[in-house]
């Protein structure tokens, strides 16, 4: 027996096998089966068709979309299997995909429905609404059922061809009373055409077909409210939230209709609902913000809109409103209150003065600017000044040129253009440390004492002479006594000199200018 012969054998005896588990529900045995028949024959055609079929009961899409398209290659005058595969990859959402295997076969076959049918849903979810409207004519002269009239509205709705719609919904719900999607599209596009008492009509008889349809309520609700009967449009708004509890449009648009009747508080409820099923939801974060405006709770108000400026979603929509949420806000933080500006370092001497070190062309200042709102620009001396907002209250410093610069004039604004300038004249003070003189005990030229005793206690007093006044005396790190309101002041003090070598003065003056004198032991 030839090997092919035996080949031949064990692949139908895989297919059988494959037959039998498929004929008893076993599907994932059956799948085995035919890829162990495949694999002795590449090209079993049959065994591609089974295992396609298995594939989809085992919800494995792309897998029997790969079959099929396998069957394209190896029968590609065979119109059903470009047909199952564009119908599997439209499932999947591979639309392109789709299109080239139905395209393939209504070439095959311009007389089978179904491909055309399924052609005009891959093109309604491209949004080709032209090709669409082209290819369902083509379905409806095959196949006049509901459906196929169905999409045919939808399409021109989309197209904005309204009247075009209307009769379209209508040939969908004479070819199929009971096909209620056609009555609710019929009801939206009279809606559009203004035709409220028929909209009402086929939001009526879309629920005595089926009386818990969302959809239908939501339509009816709609008209009610177009025909300013709010009670009626909040009342079938209810009911939907009965059914479907956590339905957020729902709750979304019943907090518009409570919002539209003026009450707030319910319409505050109804976008808090929404907002606890999704956190995110744009649009009912910024209704509930123009709701609370409506009731004066602006801070909470201004809580929401504060929330959009985080979101920050991209489709235009939300763009549009986050920037009506940014005009509220600032509408709604308006305050009259000028920034209040402070100079921290160097202290201001009183309000029209601060004093600088003679000898310095720049210095660091330190201020800080309180306000009740977002500083908008500062100024110093007319040239704009880096900031951040962090830092504002705390203080931040700031360094200026101080060469042949006679005044110091700092401006703030905040966004609301409320505006504080003040100006200090700039003083520049002297910059010669203070000059120390010991009177007792007597000091050498070259900076010695001479001790005389043992005496652990000594009497210090000494002269200072300097052009401001004294700030602080410091012998041995003591504090000695003197006049700080006299120029030139006299000074003294008692210190202990035990274990000491050596005596230190240190003076500094009002406008710290400091200097240590030493002065050497020798007993």
């Amino acid at each position: 027996m030839s090997l092919n012969v035996v080949l031949g054998q064990s692949t139908k005896k895989y297919y059988k096998a494959g037959k039998t588990f498929q004929k008893a529900g076993n599907y994932e045995d059956a799948c085995d089966q035919y890829t162990n028949a495949l694999n002795l024959d590449p090209n079993f055609e049959k065994a591609y068709i089974q295992r396609a079929q298995v594939y989809e009961k085992l919800a494995q899409i792309e897998n029997a979309a790969s079959d099929y398209k396998k069957l394209t290659s190896l029968l590609p005058k065979k119109y059903d299997y470009f047909y199952h595969a564009g119908r599997l990859y439209y499932k999947l959402e591979k639309y392109d995909e789709s299109l080239l295997m139905l395209n393939a076969a209504t070439n095959i076959s311009d007389k089978e429905h179904l491909a055309y049918e399924y052609k005009v849903k891959v093109l309604l979810a491209k949004k080709e609404y032209q090709s669409a409207l082209t290819e369902c004519k083509k379905a409806i002269k095959l196949n006049p059922v509901a459906e196929n009239f169905y999409n045919l509205g939808t399409i021109n709705l989309e197209l904005n061809s309204y009247v075009l719609a209307e009769l379209n919904f209508l040939e969908s719900v004479t070819e199929n009373p009971n096909y209620i999607k056609s009555h609710i599209e019929l009801g939206f596009v009279r809606i559009k055409l203004n035709k409220l008492n028929d909209a009402l009509n086929s939001a009526n008889k879309a629920l005595s077909i089926d009386s818990r349809n969302k959809m239908a309520y939501i339509l009816r609700s709609i008209v009610y409210k177009k025909k300013l009967d709010y009670p009626s449009a909040i009342n079938d708004l209810s009911k939907v939230t009965l059914l479907y509890p956590d339905d957020e449009t729902a709750f979304f648009l019943r907090g518009v209709a409570y919002h539209e009747f003026n009450q707030f508080q319910n319409a505050i409820n109804d976008f808090s609902k929404v907002t606890s099923i999704n956190p995110e939801s744009f649009n009912a974060i910024y209704k509930r913000a123009n709701a609370y405006e409506q009731i004066g709770n602006f801070e909470k108000a201004i809580k929401d809109y504060e929330k959009l400026l985080v979101l920050k979603q991209k489709d235009p929509k939300s763009e549009k409103l986050l920037e009506e949420a940014k005009a509220r806000l600032y509408e709604l933080g308006r305050e009259e209150k000028p920034p209040s500006i402070l100079v921290i370092h160097p202290s201001p001497k009183n309000t029209n003065n601060i004093e600088i070190p003679g000898n310095s062309d720049e210095v660091l200042i330190k201020l800080s600017i309180i306000d009740d709102s977002k500083i908008k620009n500062i100024l110093i001396n007319d040239k704009s000044v880096l900031f951040s907002e962090d830092s504002l209250k705390i203080g931040f410093l700031v360094k200026i040129k101080t060469k042949e610069i006679k005044k110091l004039k700092i401006e703030s604004t905040d966004i609301y253009n409320n505006k504080t300038s003040i100006t200090y004249k700039l003083s520049r003070t002297e910059t010669n440390a203070p000059k120390a003189e010991l009177i007792s005990p007597y000091a050498s030229d070259n900076g010695e004492i001479y001790l005389t005793s043992n005496d652990p206690n000594l009497y210090i007093e000494g002269r200072i002479s300097d052009e401001s006044k004294i700030k602080s005396i410091l012998i041995n790190g003591v504090l000695a006594s003197y006049k700080p309101d006299q120029l030139n002041p006299k000074f003294s003090a008692n210190i202990d000199i035990t274990n000491q070598n050596e005596l230190s003065v240190t003076v500094t003056d009002i406008h710290n200018n400091s200097k240590k004198y030493l002065f050497k032991f020798n007993r």
